[in-house]
């Protein structure tokens, strides 16, 4: 899961880094998508470590939660919609909750195997 989670954090900066170039660099709200992302980057690479990997990916899910629900309240009360924001934020909203199914999956699958290990070394 740790290279997941890097890739999703590449894919968070790549969304951003495009975002405010496609913006002609007026909009620096476009770059938001790259601090969830640089911060799943980094608790990836920190997740290879052993002794940090459990902190680091729950981490890294609290991220990608407050990613997804941070880009579904984003658009401002009042203000008419921008098409191109409209769908930065939705790009974003799927990306961070995909990354969150993807996790909740792996952990799920991983407290099966610990209890099939148990069982297998109780019997």
């Amino acid at each position: 899961m740790p290279n997941t989670t890097i890739a999703f954090g590449f894919a968070l900066i790549i969304q951003g880094l495009a975002g405010y170039f496609a913006s002609g660099r007026a909009s620096k709200t476009a770059l938001i998508p790259t601090i969830p992302g640089g911060l799943l980057a980094l608790l990836g690479a920190l997740a290879h470590r052993a002794g940090a990997r459990r902190l680091a990916m729950h981490l890294a899910l609290a991220i990608g939660m407050l990613g997804s629900v941070s880009a579904f309240m984003g658009r401002r009360r009042g203000a008419a919609p921008n098409p191109r924001a409209s769908a930065a934020r939705a790009t974003m909203a799927a990306t961070c909750a995909t990354y969150v199914a993807l996790s909740a999956r792996a952990y799920v699958a991983g407290r099966c195997a610990e209890a099939r290990h148990e069982q297998e070394t109780a019997a």
